[in-house]
């Protein structure tokens, strides 16, 4: 698979799972489509960090397979969460007597493991189902 199809498979996939999860959260905090709009551009604001940091990857490694799958799956999804924590850890140092890290830090890493785990499923299996049709062709 060549590289710009690497990367424009893995930016539809961090796209999508952006969409799906501030859909999810909108639902369940506002159910309005308003709510899901802000939520949407909140996910591609602060996943956007962890999104240039998995390009690493994605450019590194062409294609995955066997047990790797798995090894990808568990790197991926640490992406979201390791973003986030390195920007609430910058926020901290830059303005120390803020303090509001603390109180949303674990809906915020779940959020994060959420985008980022559902990045990597839908690039992987989007990856291996492309490798798949290429060597049928």
């Amino acid at each position: 698979m060549r590289w710009l199809l690497r990367i424009a498979l893995s930016f539809a996939s961090f796209v999508l799972s952006s969409a799906l999860c501030a859909a999810a959260i909108a639902l369940y905090e506002t159910r309005l489509l308003a709510g899901m709009l802000i939520y949407g551009v909140a996910c591609l604001f602060f996943g956007t960090p962890g999104y240039l940091l998995s390009l690493l990857i994605v450019l590194t490694y062409r294609s995955v397979h066997g047990g790797q799958y798995w090894l990808f799956l568990a790197l991926g999804s640490l992406f979201g969460p390791l973003s986030l924590t390195g920007m609430g850890l910058y926020e901290n140092w830059r303005y120390p007597g803020m303090g509001g890290w603390d109180l949303i830090a674990f809906p915020i890493m779940l959020w994060g493991l959420s985008v980022s785990t559902l990045t990597t499923l839908i690039y992987l299996a989007a990856a291996r189902r492309l490798r798949l049709y290429q060597q049928s062709a």
